[in-house]
C-alpha cells in the first residue's frame, strides 16, 4: 500500500515516503541473521497472514 502513495502524491512529497518504505527492510536486517529466512521475511504479503507466496 504505501508504494502505491507514490504515485497518488505530488513529487515534493515522495522523500517522506521513501523514508518510511527504508524501515521494514531495516528492521528485518537486524532481526534475522539467517540469510534464508530474512529472504522470507522481505517477501510482500498482500494479505497480512504471512506466508510464502508460491508461483
Amino acid at each position: 500500500m504505501p508504494e502505491g502513495l507514490l504515485e497518488a502524491l505530488p513529487p515534493g512529497q515522495h522523500p517522506p515516503v521513501r523514508a518510511e518504505l527504508t524501515l521494514p527492510g531495516q528492521a528485518v536486517e537486524g532481526a534475522f541473521e539467517d540469510p534464508d529466512r530474512r529472504a522470507i521475511a522481505q517477501q510482500a504479503d498482500v494479505q497480512g497472514i504471512g506466508g510464502v507466496r508460491r508461483p
